[in-house]
């Protein structure tokens, strides 16, 4: 694969959620970009980890939209 657009795309992941306040979802994105840094690939479980937070970063995104939606005030 592609390591370094890897590193990259993890980085830029890790940032954008730091700066929107996701702390759990940039945690988990610097471990991997971390492990990514010292040239190893991911363990399944820290892809799946990763995954979790992101799903997890989704729905609150998602319920955070709908509440918005339904009172017509920025969050």
């Amino acid at each position: 694969g592609d390591m370094p657009t890897l590193q990259r795309a993890v980085h830029t992941l890790k940032s954008s959620a730091a700066a929107v306040g996701a702390m759990a979802f940039a945690r988990q994105a610097e471990s991997t970009e971390a492990h990514l840094r010292a040239g190893k690939t991911p363990e399944q479980e820290q892809v799946r980890q990763l995954q979790s937070s992101f799903d997890a970063l989704a729905r609150e995104l998602r319920r955070r939209g709908a509440d918005t939606q339904m009172t017509g005030i920025a969050p």
